[in-house]
């Protein structure tokens, strides 16, 4: 998949992203209460706990990379990770800052699923199976985001989501 390619899916997404991020306020979402003890989840502490993911992304992908160098990967497998990382690492720290964190939860899970993706897909296929090792830190922080996506979202918007990103 050529870069130009790839960019223009990234747009894409988060184009959908917004436009599902407008259809749930259209149907009265602004944050998943939990009918037992009637808490809500405010923006601060979703902004909150974007940016602790952020910090967590930041440690769990700086690990697997450090578990990818012990592989003795080729130079040029080497510059395409590190060059990639830094991007996902420095869009992480960037959705999580956003003044949004409705929007910057969508965000994150979008550049969390895609992530993956490219690592157990694209990446896989070109450098082999070192790079099983980055795939690994994907899925665990996929499966953190989505966790922090259950306080907002409910079951079924989290599918229509999910459905959206893989298109």
């Amino acid at each position: 998949m050529s870069f130009h390619h790839k960019s223009h899916r990234v747009s894409m997404l988060f184009l959908l992203t917004f436009v599902f991020f407008l259809a749930s306020l259209s149907i009265g979402y602004s944050a998943k209460s939990d009918k037992n003890i009637g808490y809500v989840i405010t923006e601060v502490e979703l902004q909150s706990e974007l940016m602790s993911y952020a910090d967590r992304f930041a440690s769990i992908i700086t690990q697997a990379l450090e578990d990818f160098e012990t592989l003795n990967p080729k130079p040029q497998a080497r510059q395409v990770i590190l060059s990639d990382l830094v991007y996902s690492l420095s869009s992480v720290y960037t959705i999580a800052a956003e003044p949004n964190p409705q929007v910057a939860l969508l965000d994150m899970v979008t550049v969390t699923i895609l992530g993956r993706i490219i690592y157990e897909d694209n990446m896989r296929r070109k450098y082999g199976k070192s790079i099983e090792v980055l795939a690994a830190g994907f899925r665990q922080m996929e499966k953190d985001i989505w966790s922090i996506a259950a306080k907002v979202l409910t079951s079924e918007q989290r599918g229509e989501f999910c459905q959206l990103i893989l298109l």
